[in-house]
């Protein structure tokens, strides 16, 4: 029983970070995509007023996103793969009854 209370709990924690890091990898790929488009100047600066932005910083977000995208991926393949052992074990059990 605590083998499937594992299982369980593993399931939830990795779909909800998962879901998570599919949020920030968006956050970030907004933030690539909406810097991209400012007007930097010859020394790759843009300055509104209050903030100055600088164009590298527009692939570090990029970075960040595809980063944040590949956790979500490899979690939710985590999860699939336990969904699947648990199936299995499962079918055993039944089996052998």
């Amino acid at each position: 029983m605590s083998q499937s209370l594992t299982s369980k709990l593993l399931l939830w924690f990795t779909t909800l970070f998962a879901a998570l890091f599919a949020g920030v990898g968006l956050i970030f790929l907004t933030l690539a995509a909406q810097r991209s488009t400012l007007p930097y100047n010859s020394e790759g600066n843009y300055f509104d007023g209050v903030v100055n932005y600088h164009e590298q910083s527009v692939v570090g977000y990029g970075v960040l996103a595809v980063a944040s995208f590949l956790v979500a991926v490899m979690l939710f393949g985590i999860r699939l793969l336990v969904k699947r052992a648990r199936q299995t074990a499962m079918k055993r059990e039944s089996g052998k009854s």
